[in-house]
C-alpha cells in the first residue's frame, strides 16, 4: 500500500503538529544504523548468558524474548546489570543515523512531525538530531521525571536508552506495568498522541517489551477515537504484531523505515516547491524583475534531496547549521537567488545542476563555471556577508567532496556591493590567495549586477 493521502496531507500541513512517530527496533536495523532487532538480540545474549554461567539452559522459557530473559535475570539476581551489560552497548551508544532517521530529524525540526516515541535504547535518532543541527528546537526525554523538558517538538526514549542506569532499562513485566501508571501514560495520552496522525514503524516483532507497550500505545489511540497507521517491509499476517494490534490492510503500509521517510520527505518537497514558485511570482511582480519560468529550476533543485536541499539553503542563507528549515527561513530569499539563477540559464541556454554544498553549475557546450549562491536576508552588510560567503564555501568545505565555486552571486544585501576600483578577474588566470584554505579566487557579484548586464551574465562563463 502507498501512503494514505490522509498522512500526505498530514505532513504538508502548513501549521504543522500533526503527526506522531512511533519507532522500534526494525527502524534501527537499517543500514548503516545496523542495531541487531529485538529478537536476534534476546536471543544472542540469552546465549551469553547461559555460556558465562549466568543462567541456566532452562531459565527462559523463550530465548528470543528480551523480556523473558530479563524476568530470568532479575529473578536470580534482583537485578538487570549482568543482561545490560551484555548488550551491543558501544554500537548502540555510537548508533550511526541511517537516512530514515536523519529526515525524520529534519521533519521535525520543520515542525511537520511533533514528536517521535522510539522503542529502541541506542542514540542514533539523537545522533540524527545533532547531525541536522536540531539544537532547541527539539526536547529530548528519557524517563517520566524529565516530563518538565517537554517541548513543542519532542523525542521520547519510552524505554530508556543506552545512557541511562542500566536498572532503568525498562525491558521487564514489572516494569512495563509500573513506569506505564506511574508516569509515562499521562505523558504519552496528553503530549505525544495528540497529534490527529500516529504511525508505528520497525515495529514487526512480538516481544513482550515491544507488545505490551504497543498494546498501551494503541488503548490510548483508540480513546481519542485515532487510527494508526503501520509500516512494515512485511505482509500482514494473523501471528504480527499488526493483526494483534487491530491494524487493517488500509492502515499497512508495506514498505521499509527509510523508504517510508523518503516518501513523505518528497510529499514536503512538493508543499516547499509551490511555496516558492509564489515567492518568486510574487518577488518578480513587487520588484519589476523579468517573469522567469522557475519550475524547471526549482525541480533541478529538488534533485538534491530533502537533506541535501535542506543542507544547500544554509549556506544560501549564510545559516550555521547542516540544515536549514524551510519552515524558519523567508520563502522570497531563497526565491530571490532561483530566480537569478533562472536568468542566467534563459540567458545563456546552460544546463544547470545543484550541489549540496550550496553551489551551482551552469553549463554551456564544453564550457562551465561553478557559482556559489547566497543571501544576506537583508540584514548582512557587503563586508560581512563576503566574509560569511567565504567561510561557507572554503573553510566549512575544506573536506567536502562537491563543486568548489570560483564566482558567488549574492543577493539580499543593503545597499548592495560598493564600488570597487580593481577589476574583477574574470579570466580565472589570477589566484587569490586566502590563509584559510589556500588559493580562493571567489569574484562576488551583485544579483543587480547579473539581472542588469547581458554582458556580464555571458562573461561569467567565458
Amino acid at each position: 500500500m502507498s501512503i494514505p493521502p490522509p498522512l500526505l496531507h498530514a505532513i504538508s500541513r502548513r501549521d504543522g503538529g500533526a503527526v506522531t512517530l512511533v519507532l522500534g527496533a526494525g527502524c534501527s536495523f537499517e543500514s548503516p544504523t545496523d542495531v541487531p532487532l529485538s529478537g536476534d538480540l534476546s536471543e544472542a545474549v540469552a546465549h551469553l548468558l547461559v555460556s558465562d554461567g549466568i543462567l541456566a539452559a532452562d531459565a527462559c522459557a523463550n530465548p528470543r524474548d528480551l523480556t523473558c530473559v530479563a524476568d530470568a535475570v532479575f529473578a536470580r539476581y534482583t537485578s538487570q546489570q549482568e543482561l545490560v551489560r551484555r548488550l551491543p552497548l558501544a554500537r548502540m551508544q555510537n548508533a550511526t543515523p541511517n537516512e530514515g532517521y536523519l529526515i525524520a530529524a529534519a521533519m521535525m525540526c520543520e515542525g511537520a512531525v511533533s514528536s517521535v516515541v522510539t522503542l529502541n535504547y541506542d542514540l542514533a535518532l539523537s545522533h540524527a538530531l545533532a547531525q541536522v543541527g536540531a539544537g532547541e528546537l527539539v526536547s529530548v526525554v528519557c524517563a517520566p521525571a524529565e516530563f518538565q523538558r517537554l517541548g513543542q517538538r519532542n523525542v521520547v526514549y519510552l524505554h530508556g536508552n543506552v545512557t541511562s542506569d542500566s536498572e532503568q532499562w525498562i525491558m521487564r513485566s514489572a516494569q512495563l506495568n509500573e513506569e506505564w501508571q506511574t508516569g509515562w501514560e499521562a505523558i504519552i495520552a496528553a503530549r505525544m498522541l495528540a497529534a490527529p496522525i500516529t504511525v508505528f514503524a520497525g515495529l514487526g516483532s512480538d516481544a513482550s517489551v515491544l507488545t505490551s507497550t504497543m498494546g498501551k500505545i494503541s488503548d490510548v489511540l483508540g480513546a481519542q477515537g485515532i487510527q494508526p497507521y503501520f509500516v512494515d517491509p512485511q505482509e500482514l499476517s494473523v501471528d504480527g504484531i499488526a493483526f494483534k494490534l487491530g491494524i487493517t490492510p488500509d492502515q499497512h503500509m508495506r514498505m521499509g523505515w527509510s523508504r517510508f521517510m523518503q516518501e513523505l520527505a518528497d510529499r514536503l518537497l512538493e508543499e516547499h516547491s509551490r511555496t516558492l514558485t509564489t515567492a518568486c511570482a510574487h518577488l518578480a511582480e513587487t520588484q519589476g524583475l523579468h517573469p522567469e519560468d522557475v519550475g524547471p529550476t526549482i525541480k533541478q533543485s529538488r534533485a538534491l534531496g530533502f537533506l541535501g536541499l535542506g543542507a544547500a539553503r544554509s549556506r544560501w542563507l549564510l545559516g550555521t547549521t547542516p540544515y536549514a528549515p524551510f519552515s524558519q527561513s523567508n520563502p522570497e530569499l531563497v526565491a530571490d537567488l532561483l530566480l537569478t539563477v533562472a536568468s542566467i540559464q534563459r540567458r545563456l541556454s546552460a544546463d544547470v545542476s545543484f550541489d549540496g554544498s550550496g553551489a551551482v553549475q551552469f553549463s554551456v557546450g564544453d564550457r562551465s563555471v561553478v557559482v556559489a549562491l547566497a543571501s544576506g536576508r537583508g540584514i548582512e552588510r557587503w563586508a560581512s556577508a563576503e566574509a560569511k560567503i567565504r567561510h561557507a564555501y572554503f573553510a566549512r568545505t575544506a573536506t567536502h567532496q562537491g563543486l568548489r565555486p570560483r564566482l558567488a552571486i549574492v543577493a539580499g544585501v543593503p545597499g548592495g556591493k560598493p564600488v570597487m576600483a580593481p577589476p574583477i578577474d574574470l579570466t580565472g588566470d589570477g589566484a587569490t590567495e586566502s590563509i584559510i584554505s589556500g588559493a580562493s579566487p571567489l569574484e562576488l557579484y551583485d544579483v543587480d549586477e547579473i539581472r542588469n548586464d547581458d554582458a556580464l551574465a555571458n562573461r561569467l562563463i567565458a
